[in-house]
């Protein structure tokens, strides 16, 4: 008889989940899990069975690819908001740790975090200017400012919070300078 389960992502709702060489995610899965990650839930159909499950998660796609050929498939690269080449980070420093405390705190003030007009404008110019062809890069990019602003312990983002986002979400989606 059909049994339905929570799979893997419903069991990580609010939880991260890694993929391990997403590069080589198949077009299938890859556009499942950009639903996922679109709607905060799992959807599924089989065998006369029909379930749905929050899965409000946060992936890690780990690149491994060496080659041009073997990257992230673009939809899902799109939904990512952070591209980090973890090769280029320079070491830690230190005292740069962030306490779970410092953390909580930004949780809770995030929410009261604004955005000026005029830094918002920036910051889709700079998608443009750097021939960003996806709004949600924009998005990511304010959502990181008024994270970076809330672990500063401000309410309203700054130019340097913006600069961040800039380095952070859209410097590695540009397609020009």
């Amino acid at each position: 008889r059909p049994v339905a389960q929570r799979g893997v992502l419903a069991q990580a709702d609010r939880g991260i989940v890694v993929a391990a060489m997403a590069e080589r995610l198949s077009p299938g899965l890859s556009a499942r899990l950009c639903g996922v990650l679109d709607r905060g839930e799992v959807q599924a159909q089989r065998d006369g069975l029909s379930f749905t499950s929050p899965a409000r998660v946060a992936l890690i796609a780990l690149d491994e690819g060496l080659d041009a050929d073997e990257a992230l498939p673009a939809p899902l690269a799109d939904r990512l908001g952070l591209h980090v080449d973890l090769d280029s980070l320079p070491p830690p420093a230190t005292d740069a740790s962030v306490s779970r405390e410092a953390i909580a705190a930004a949780r809770a003030r995030l929410p009261s975090v604004r955005c000026d007009e005029a830094l918002l404008e920036a910051l889709v110019g700079a998608a443009v200017a750097f021939g960003v062809a996806s709004s949600r890069a924009a998005w990511f990019a304010l959502c990181t400012a008024r994270c970076a602003a809330a672990l500063a312990g401000r309410d309203a983002v700054h130019a340097d919070d913006c600069t961040l986002a800039v380095q952070w979400v859209l410097a590695p989606r540009a397609t020009q300078l």
